[in-house]
């Protein structure tokens, strides 16, 4: 009888599962951050036309312009390191889905080899059945037709 892989192969599935969890996190993380990024640029698109048109909000421009370069660069870092982590665990699910085939189609070998080992005994009874039924009748072919 072949090895079973079943336990191993559900546990690898699982792992895959978890590794997907993690990545659709992942995901929707760099989603957000991109959403973030989104609404700062309608926002100062917002504080551009209303600096055009009042004078004296013009002047406190200047440093909403710097906070907005600052919140830009900490946005543009934060999707940078996310993207490395998508990166890192799109690599790691790949190396999981891989074992996880690797173990199904040693598996799939495995049953296949223990379908064949059976048919063949099979084959073996059924040819033994029909020796002992040729020799009951005294060893004689019945007649075609």
């Amino acid at each position: 009888m072949a090895k079973d892989l079943g336990a191993l192969i559900r546990l690898q599935k699982w792992r895959v599962d978890e590794q997907r969890r993690k990545l659709a996190d992942l995901l929707r993380q760099a989603a957000r951050i991109e959403g973030q990024r989104a609404g700062l640029e309608r926002e100062l698109k917002r504080e551009q036309k209303v600096a055009g048109l009042a004078v004296d909000y013009s002047l406190t421009y200047a440093a909403y312009a710097r906070a907005v370069i600052e919140r830009r660069k900490r946005i543009a870092q934060a999707l940078v390191q996310v993207e490395r982590q998508i990166a890192d665990e799109q690599e790691a699910l790949g190396g999981l889905f891989r074992d996880l085939k690797s173990f199904e189609i040693t598996q799939a070998a495995r049953d296949r080899a223990e379908r064949q080992r059976i048919a063949k005994l099979d084959q073996a009874m059924l040819d033994e059945f029909g020796a002992l039924k040729f020799q009951a009748r005294g060893g004689i072919a019945p007649r075609p037709g």
